[in-house]
């Protein structure tokens, strides 16, 4: 074999050898980077911060299949340095087929005073999976720009720190008008409750209509019929205002049950007595006392009087 023709093969086999080195090495990076966290990190803005400020951050995190993010990895909750503070976390792992998602939010809180605008970092957090094959990985460092809240003309010997502002009231006209609402809805309902009471108790009167029907009947006739007929009525006013039939021997629960006709007891038993006379003495119907008229009216005018007392 000629040199030239070695040399050509030597050539060959070394070309051969780098593309097999080079393809090997390529598909080890691929390996390696699809088997190690993706992090990206996202802010609403990153400048115009000022001392006090609350800081947001959102970390998001693609993790390797069959991974998860190990919480206890997660940072405290507190001081990170001299003049940076961690005052909260929250992290919720989302799935998308094979893919899963950690979602780590974060909230800072800068206590840094500048005296002209400044750029300043939060450290990177090392975190780590849990999974067949754990792995602790960083963040990346997040900057932002510090904007100052003293002028820098002023000196420090001339700042004048300003009280504290007192609580500002809160309002309570919106609580007072829903309450004086209710109490007008509930004093409404209370009045149109006892109108209505009021509106069936007088509707519910039954001695205030025997007494006119019993003044009209004896005022154009007082024999016996017409008298029997007055002490029906007396005795129908007498069962409504009872709710139920009143026999001679029910007067006592009667008066009882309705205070306000306890002074008529007396009277009630000699209405019923006299009741008996009218309606069952054959005698009655061709004789009669006289003063029955004005006895009847009379009893039917104290019972509305005792009606009225009981509304």
């Amino acid at each position: 074999m000629s040199a030239v023709a070695r040399v050509n093969t030597l050539f060959r086999l070394m070309l051969t050898w780098g593309v097999a080195v080079v393809f090997l090495v390529g598909c080890s990076r691929e390996t390696s980077t699809a088997s190690n966290p993706v992090v990206t990190q996202n802010a609403s803005r990153d400048y115009g911060y000022v001392l006090g400020d609350l800081i947001p951050l959102s970390v998001s995190i693609k993790l390797p299949d069959g991974e998860s993010l190990d919480n206890a990895s997660l940072p405290a909750v507190g001081p990170i340095n001299e003049w940076l503070s961690l005052r909260s976390h929250h992290v919720e792992t989302l799935s998308d087929g094979d893919q899963r998602t950690a979602q780590l939010q974060l909230v800072y809180q800068v206590f840094r005073g500048t005296r002209t605008p400044e750029l300043a970092t939060v450290p990177p957090l090392t975190l780590r999976t849990t999974g067949p094959a754990p792995q602790v990985f960083e963040t990346p460092p997040w900057s932002f720009t510090l904007t100052p809240v003293i002028p820098p003309e002023v000196a420090d010997d001339d700042l004048e720190v300003r009280p504290t502002l007192p609580v500002e009231p809160a309002s309570t006209t919106k609580a007072v008008n829903r309450l004086l609402l209710w109490l007008t809805g509930a004093l409404m309902t209370a009045l149109l409750w006892v109108f209505r009471e009021f509106i069936r108790r007088r509707r519910a009167r039954p001695f205030a209509l025997a007494a006119k029907k019993v003044h009209s009947m004896l005022a154009n006739s007082q024999d016996a019929d017409t008298l029997r007929e007055a002490a029906r009525i007396l005795h129908r006013a007498l069962d409504q205002t009872f709710g139920e039939t009143l026999f001679a021997r029910e007067i006592d629960r009667f008066c009882a049950s309705h205070p306000s006709f306890f002074p008529l007891r007396d009277r009630l038993a000699s209405f019923f007595v006299q009741s008996q006379h009218l309606f069952f003495d054959p005698g009655a119907s061709q004789s009669h006392d006289p003063g029955t008229r004005d006895w009847l009216e009379d009893l039917a005018r104290r019972c509305v009087t005792a009606e009225n007392k009981a509304l």
